[in-house]
């Protein structure tokens, strides 16, 4: 069986497939609904579904030319199923799902040296006072790029790498840092 997905026509109650259109019962007016078909048969009816796969009903072929327009319910109901609010509450549920359980809190204990402690000392070690107002914003971003890329990240490895640094500049020392980060993950 084929199966795709239609809306109701609110005035004549029937579905189109393939150019052709299906009577269905009225009180789906307005309603998205599963199709089901063969299509190596003649389809005089087809199969209609909801979104939770339960039967509607079948669809008889008829010709809309020749069909009494059905005027709409006094009511104005909406239809039957809300897909947008659906796809809210599943978002939803994904969300909740993927961020179940994250304590930010302890993610961000597991650094033994802060950031601010790590740009004071780098600081320091440029013959610079004052920590973080040292350096420029650009500055300051490099650097905790540089600081995110391992954990364990000590002052013992910053000090290698300025001694290690051929010019003792922001970049150069860098430069050096990664490379101890980079030599201590294949060791």
């Amino acid at each position: 069986m084929q199966k795709v997905q239609r809306t109701v026509h609110r005035t004549f109650s029937d579905v189109q497939l393939n150019k052709r259109y299906y009577k269905v019962d009225p009180k789906l007016r307005g309603d998205k609904v599963e199709v089901r078909y063969d299509p190596f048969t003649h389809m005089e009816s087809v199969e209609i579904y909801s979104s939770n796969e339960q039967y509607l009903g079948c669809g008889k072929l008829h010709h809309r030319q020749f069909t009494d327009q059905i005027p709409p319910s006094e009511t104005g109901a909406k239809p039957k199923y809300n897909y947008l609010d659906l796809l809210v509450r599943q978002h939803k549920k994904q969300l909740d799902a993927q961020t179940k359980g994250i304590d930010y809190r302890k993610i961000s204990q597991r650094r033994p040296w802060p950031f601010h402690e790590f740009a004071k000392t780098f600081a320091q070690l440029l013959g610079e006072k004052g920590g973080l107002t040292a350096f420029t914003a650009k500055e300051l971003e490099t650097l905790k790029k540089t600081y995110n890329q391992d954990v364990k990240l000590n002052k013992t490895m910053l000090k290698q790498a300025f001694e290690n640094a051929r010019i003792k500049s922001i970049a150069y020392v860098i430069h050096e840092l990664k490379c101890l980060i980079k030599n201590k993950e294949v060791n």
